[in-house]
């Protein structure tokens, strides 16, 4: 995987929707590394940047949650201190897999992610009902 989160199978590009997703459905993070596992076999993968993308941010403001709905089909709520912005790419992001991995936000989850954001002399948080998650810049 590279650094912008796109992913590539030796010098080849993947850009195949399905074997992205069935990729993305079958990572899984390990203290040795990042695997593809599928039964038994276990193919180690190197991950340069976010390995998934937000495509939705779901507030609910009554129960207090923010979740992240992920290209591969999961989510995954966010707590406070998973969200960021990358210095390179200046997309917001988030901890994903029990922090082990990164998630970068699509378009439409960046703007959700705008509409319920305030600044706080120059500290910023994402309003979800009465808790503030921070986010780091």
């Amino acid at each position: 995987m590279r650094p912008d989160g796109t992913w590539q199978v030796g010098e080849l590009p993947a850009v195949h929707e399905p074997t992205l997703r069935w990729l993305k459905q079958h990572l899984v993070f390990e203290d040795e590394g990042a695997f593809v596992v599928d039964g038994p076999r276990r193919v180690p993968v190197q991950v340069d940047g976010p390995a998934f993308e937000v495509v939705e941010l779901r507030i609910d403001e009554a129960a207090g949650t923010a979740r992240a709905r992920l290209d591969d089909g999961s989510e995954e709520e966010l707590e406070d201190d998973s969200l960021g912005m990358d210095e390179s790419s200046g997309r917001f992001e988030c901890h994903v897999r029990a922090g082990r991995a990164r998630a970068a936000f699509s378009r439409g989850a960046h703007q959700a992610l705008l509409e319920h954001a305030e600044d706080e002399d120059g500290r910023f948080f994402l309003l979800v009902g009465s808790r503030r998650l921070s986010i780091r810049v």
